[in-house]
């Protein structure tokens, strides 16, 4: 699979280390807002028998050729836990290449390990501040703009809620997290003129074709307390 010209990386079936007849992942998605979706967590391990095209592979089984690592760059040092591989994976896209699951290949995964030893205000400000660089860095402008503003209001309902359940250090780190790219911007538009000027190759509405539309549609979205994602 990774000798075609036009993939650049790819990932296992993922299933999971204590329960290894269940899967664990069979690729990422995102929706438009940047909230990620891992496809097939708690499914039959024969289900997801296809090679399929994936927005993102997860980290714990990613290869990606050498000649596009050079042409995209590394991992953001900056995301830390979250959203360093659908960074990667993302700029893997623009730079016109796919990121595929491969199900012939098999690796069995500990899922949650690391982030369970983490509370859950430090979790979340990570989750928030590199959700919204990885908007920042990636969009174009128009779709950054939309996108941006809707993520946004979503978050500091969010943060609404968690002032509502009296769990206000948690409604403070997504605060702090907001923060955080703005108070840092310089390094976040650095960053983005490097995607946008050196890498992107492909326009964002052919890589939308990969991301899945959130449900019920912004704003609906801002009444319901779960996303709801149509499978790809």
């Amino acid at each position: 699979m990774m000798q075609q010209p036009r993939v650049g990386a790819a990932q296992s079936k993922l299933l999971q280390l204590r329960n290894p007849n269940i899967l664990d992942c069979a690729g990422g998605f995102i929706d438009y807002l940047g909230y990620a979706y891992e496809r097939g967590r708690g499914q039959k391990v024969s289900d997801y028998k296809k090679v399929d095209e994936i927005f993102y592979a997860k980290g714990a089984s990613l290869i990606i050729k050498r000649a596009v690592l050079d042409r995209v760059g590394y991992f953001d040092p900056i995301l830390f836990i979250y959203y360093d591989e659908t960074d990667l994976c993302w700029r893997v896209w623009l730079n016109g290449y796919k990121v595929v699951f491969v199900p012939t290949s098999i690796v069995y995964h500990a899922q949650g390990v690391t982030i369970s030893t983490l509370p859950e205000h430090v979790s979340l400000y990570f989750l928030t501040r590199n959700h919204m660089l990885l908007l920042i860095k990636n969009y174009d402008r128009k779709n950054l703009v939309t996108n941006l503003i809707a993520f946004l209001l979503m978050e500091f309902r969010k943060a609404a809620v968690f002032i509502a359940k009296r769990k206000c250090t948690c409604a403070l780190s997504i605060i702090k997290a907001l923060t955080w790219n703005l108070i840092h911007f310089k390094y976040a538009w650095q960053k983005r003129c490097t995607v946008q000027k050196l890498i992107r190759r492909v326009p964002d509405h052919k890589i939308q074709k990969v991301m899945v539309k959130p449900y019920p549609p912004f704003p609906h979205s801002l009444i319901f307390r779960k996303s709801y994602f149509i499978k790809k």
